[in-house]
């Protein structure tokens, strides 16, 4: 009895509700990463993007990105709506993301970022509300979650959790 319940706990981790208020910092969405407007926002097609050694420059009427010579993305790449306006920008490295990725609606506003290691996940991951607001924060590693994550609705701060290895440990519902 004693063995399978240790067995149990080292498997299963508990997630505990939170008790202890939220500092400011914890309910404050996080500023959009300024790459956005220096590297994403006003780009067009016309863009001059730095590509790396044995890559080269194409273009499409959509696209403009970095491919090695077999055509696999090596570099920034960037997508756009028929409005000219960037719809995806992504830094690719020998066909896998490795760098930040955005997403953008047609009205120039971002939707989606997210940051990539290997084609997964790594880093910071914001996801947008229709008025351009952060309304999910969270933070990966290897592809799974860890680290806070917290989500608002209308501006106002709804959930904050924290994992660990992609497990959820705490949670605080507000």
């Amino acid at each position: 009895g004693a063995l399978i319940g240790l067995v149990l706990a080292s498997v299963w981790k508990v997630v505990t509700l939170r008790t202890q208020p939220l500092t400011q910092a914890e309910i404050t969405p996080p500023p959009i990463p300024s790459s956005f407007r220096s590297t994403v926002a006003n780009q067009t097609l016309d863009a001059t993007l730095s590509c790396a050694p044995g890559s080269h420059l194409e273009r499409s009427r959509a696209l403009v990105g970095c491919f090695d010579a077999q055509g696999t993305k090596n570099g920034p790449v960037l997508t756009f709506h028929s409005n000219g306006k960037v719809q995806r920008y992504a830094v690719w490295q020998s066909g896998k993301r490795n760098g930040m990725s955005w997403e953008i609606d047609e009205a120039g506003r971002p939707t989606l970022y997210e940051e990539y290691a290997s084609d997964k996940r790594d880093g910071l991951y914001l996801l947008f509300d229709a008025k351009g607001r952060v309304a999910t924060e969270a933070h990966y590693k290897r592809g799974e979650l860890d680290g806070v994550r917290r989500e608002w609705r209308d501006g106002q701060l709804t959930t904050w959790q924290r994992f660990e290895n992609g497990a959820g440990v705490e949670t605080k519902r507000l």
